[in-house]
C-alpha cells in the first residue's frame, strides 16, 4: 500500500473516532457502543480500499457492483445486530413542581431515549468510506487540461532514442524507459503504467499501447494485464491451478488461462 494511501486511511479513522467520540461519549455507558461502531467504521474503510486498489483493474462497473453488494452486507448485518446496538439514555431528571405528591416528596419527570443503530446506519457508514476510497481521482479529473494529460501519449523515440517514451501527465513532461516499466494494468478506457515505482495513467486501450510500443519483453499474460518479462522473479499456483506471475518489484500478477500456454512458451516451459 502506497504512501498517500495509508495517509487517507489514518485520515479516515481518526475522523470516526473523532466523530462518534462527540456523539457517543457524552453519554454514561455508551463506551461498549462507541467501539462497536469504531470497529465497524474501521472495518468499511478497509473493505472499501480494498474493493478500489484490486477488483477495479477488472472495470469500474466491477468495482462498482462490488461496493453495492457489500453496502447491502452491511446493511443486513446492522439490521441484525440493531437491538444489540441499542442504548437507553436518561436525558432529564427534574421535579415535577414544588407540590408535595405523597410522603415520597415531589414528583419527578425522567426523560429518556433510545439511541439505536441499525440497517441503515451501517449502510450509512459504508457508502460514505467507499466514495471517499475513490476521492484521490476528484483532482485529476478536475483540471481543466486534463483530457490532455490523460491522453497526451507520445510513443514516437525521445532524444532519438527507440528506449524510451514520453508521456505528459501532471503538468509534467515524463520520459519513461521501456526496460524500467514493471507491468501495465488496464482500468476501462486507461490503462496504468508501473515503472521504478511510479505510476502513469493514459487513456488509451491496452492492446493498442502494446501494439505501438512493439517491444518483445512487454508480454500480455491476461486480459488486465502485461509485464516485462525481464522482471518475472517466479511463477506460484494455486490448488485450483491458478498460476500467477510474481515480479522483482514484489507485485503479483495473474496469468490469464488463455495467456498461459504462450507465457510458457516464451519461457521455454512448454
Amino acid at each position: 500500500m502506497r504512501l498517500p494511501e495509508r495517509k487517507r486511511i489514518g485520515i479516515q479513522i481518526l475522523a470516526c473516532v473523532a466523530v462518534l467520540g462527540l456523539y457517543l461519549l457524552r453519554y454514561d455507558g455508551a463506551m461498549l457502543l462507541y467501539f462497536e461502531l469504531l470497529a465497524v467504521c474501521v472495518l468499511s474503510i478497509f473493505v472499501s480500499t480494498l474493493i478500489e486498489s484490486r477488483i477495479r483493474l477488472s472495470g469500474i462497473l466491477n468495482s462498482v457492483s462490488a461496493n453495492l453488494v457489500m453496502a447491502f452486507i452491511f446493511f443486513a448485518v446492522g439490521s441484525l445486530l440493531s437491538e444489540q446496538l441499542t442504548l437507553e439514555v436518561i436525558e432529564s431528571v427534574k421535579p415535577e413542581n414544588i407540590e408535595s405528591n405523597g410522603p415520597g416528596g415531589p414528583s419527578k419527570v425522567v426523560t429518556a431515549a433510545m439511541i439505536g443503530f441499525g440497517g441503515w446506519e451501517f449502510l450509512m457508514i459504508y457508502t460514505i468510506n467507499s466514495v471517499l476510497a475513490y476521492a484521490k481521482y476528484l483532482p485529476e479529473f478536475r483540471k481543466k487540461d486534463d483530457l490532455n494529460e490523460l491522453t497526451n501519449v507520445d510513443l514516437k523515440p525521445a532524444s532519438n532514442s527507440i528506449d524510451r517514451f514520453s508521456v505528459k501527465q501532471g503538468g509534467k513532461l515524463h520520459f519513461i524507459h521501456f526496460d524500467r516499466i514493471h507491468y501495465i494494468e488496464a482500468s476501462g478506457n486507461y490503462i496504468n503504467i508501473f515503472s521504478d515505482g511510479k505510476k502513469y495513467t493514459l487513456r488509451e486501450s491496452l492492446q493498442e499501447w502494446l501494439q505501438k510500443a512493439g517491444k518483445d519483453n512487454l508480454l500480455r499474460i491476461h486480459r488486465s494485464f502485461v509485464i516485462n518479462t525481464n522482471f518475472i522473479k517466479e511463477l506460484s499456483s494455486n490448488s485450483d491451478g491458478q498460476y500467477s506471475v510474481i515480479l522483482d518489484s514484489g507485485d503479483t500478477v495473474k496469468i490469464g488461462k488463455q495467456y498461459k500456454a504462450e507465457l510458457f512458451e516464451f519461457l521455454g516451459l512448454s
